[in-house]
């Protein structure tokens, strides 16, 4: 294995875990036991990684799935409000449009550009 860097350990196996490494590197025809273990750990590391990426893969889809769930609640939370607020804001309309005896959009296109400069920060009169 030119231009590869070994590293040595001593590792204690079971006797029988070896024998049977043995038997198999025999049935290969291997004649280097050394390699065997070595293409054991590369496999066994290569799949404890690849069952990592797995559980992370796993846990990416649990949290899209909950933020799906959460975002979908948010839109119909929110358009259940944009409902309430239109309906207050058609009574309201209403009832000034009735108290003044002018027409609705009159009050709405007159109320319209101070709530845009309310809201925008720019009215420091109101609120």
């Amino acid at each position: 294995m030119e231009g590869v860097y070994m590293s040595s350990s001593t590792v204690r196996i079971d006797e029988h875990l070896h024998i049977r490494m043995k038997e198999l590197a025999a049935k290969k025809g291997t004649t280097s036991i050394a390699d065997e273990y070595r293409k054991a750990l590369e496999h066994w590391i290569a799949q404890e990684t690849q069952n990592i990426l797995l559980a992370d893969s796993q846990i990416l889809s649990v949290l899209e799935h909950r933020m799906t769930k959460m975002e979908d609640r948010l839109a119909k939370m929110n358009g259940r409000t944009g409902m309430d607020v239109s309906m207050t804001l058609m009574a309201v309309l209403n009832l000034l449009a009735k108290h003044y005896g002018v027409r609705e959009d009159q009050i709405y296109d007159e109320l319209r550009p101070a709530a845009v400069q309310h809201f925008s920060g720019k009215d420091k009169n109101l609120g």
